[in-house]
Order: C-alpha cells, then structure tokens, then sequence
C-alpha cells in the first residue's frame, strides 16, 4: 500500500486555464461532437516535449508544494518525467517497465507484475493520445466547456483505484493538442495539479529519453 501511495504522490507528486473558475463551465449534455474534436486533435501528436510545474496540495500545509521539470512523451506509451527543481529525479515509463530513480534508490515496476502500474499507465497513455475518451470501462466522465476550454471530470471505477483517487480533471485548450492542465484529486482535500507550458510536438524524440541509464 505505501508503494501506492508514493506513486500517486511521485507521478503526480497557472494560465489561462486555472484562472477558469469552476462556475463559468458549463456541462456539455451531449458530448459526442466536443469528444470527437479532442479525438481529431490528440490523434495527430505521436511525441511531445514540454516543461510542466507541479503543485502538491496538502491540507497539513500552509503552501503547495511546487516542483518544476520536464515531460517527454513518445506514442504509444514511452513517458519521462524529470523533476529539476526542489529536488531531482527521473520517472520513466517504457512500455511494460516503470523506472523510479531519485538519484539515490532505483525502483523498477513492471505492468504484469503490478495491477497499479498497469491501471496508471493506460490512464497517463490515453491522455496524451486521447484514447482516455474511450475508457468506459475505467472512468465514468463528464464534459464541461468554458469558450475554448474543455473540463473533462473522470470518476474511477477501479476498486483499487478509489481508494485513493476521488476524481481526475483534465484540461484541453481547443487552440492546442495536448492536455493543458491535469489535476488528481485524492480522497480528502488533498490534490496535485501539473501545467504544462511550452509543448513542442511532433519532434523527433531520442530512443535513449527512456533507457534505464
């Protein structure tokens, strides 16, 4: 159970968007057209490059906890996170295999062997390529729609899962292809939120981003 709990806190460990507030969305009661258009824009990126600030939320804290880093990407499922900033370390989703390395501890997780692992990176695989919109079996959602944002609210249907995840939020700006803003509400008042800022798409992206090294 702590294994879980630190991936929730290590994978998920403010722009136009987050000054959104949660009023001026509005639900979308027929979302089959918005889910098309965030299908057709997701379907074309087959690699992103971007920086991404993440804030930590803990209700014993006076201040978010707030790290800065990088974010790779690479379809179908090759992620990197790199964590610059308060402290430095690497997540590395390769396919079946998850590397956790903070410098100090190596920690490697496999799909097979871990019902987590598996569940997470299908989820962190369907928001960069928008296969998240056809994940009924993991998600109930709902759509909202502020001008050209897009809220989409994801309820986990995994047992495991709602343990410790109430709810998942993620953030499309129909100027763009890539998830904006994702933010993971655990049970409780606790939340982290990542930006990401300064996409770059399409680029060829080295093999070596994802190697154990």
């Amino acid at each position: 159970m702590r294994k879980i709990g630190l991936l929730i806190y290590v994978i998920f460990g403010f722009c136009y968007i987050a000054n959104a507030q949660s009023d001026q969305f509005k639900k979308v009661d027929h979302p089959v057209e918005l889910i098309d258009l965030l299908q057709q824009k997701t379907s074309g990126v087959n690699s992103i490059e971007s920086s991404f600030t993440q804030h930590k939320h803990l209700s014993f804290l006076e201040d978010d906890v707030v790290s800065k880093g990088k974010f790779v990407f690479k379809k179908p499922n090759k992620v990197k996170w790199e964590y610059l900033t308060p402290a430095s370390y690497r997540i590395i989703c390769n396919n079946e295999q998850m590397v956790i390395d903070d410098g100090v501890k190596k920690q490697i997780f496999y799909e097979k062997d871990n019902q987590w692992f598996s569940y997470m990176n299908k989820m962190m695989s369907g928001f960069m390529t928008g296969k998240v919109f056809d994940m009924d079996d993991a998600f109930d959602s709902q759509y909202f729609r502020h001008d050209n944002l897009v809220k989409v609210e994801l309820l986990p249907k995994n047992p495991l899962v709602k343990e410790y995840l109430k709810s998942v939020w993620v953030f499309f700006d129909l100027n763009k292809d890539f998830v904006t803003v994702l933010q993971l509400n655990e049970i409780g008042q606790d939340y982290t939120k990542i930006i990401f800022e300064g996409q770059v798409y399409n680029q060829k992206v080295d093999e070596k981003s994802f190697m154990d090294q």
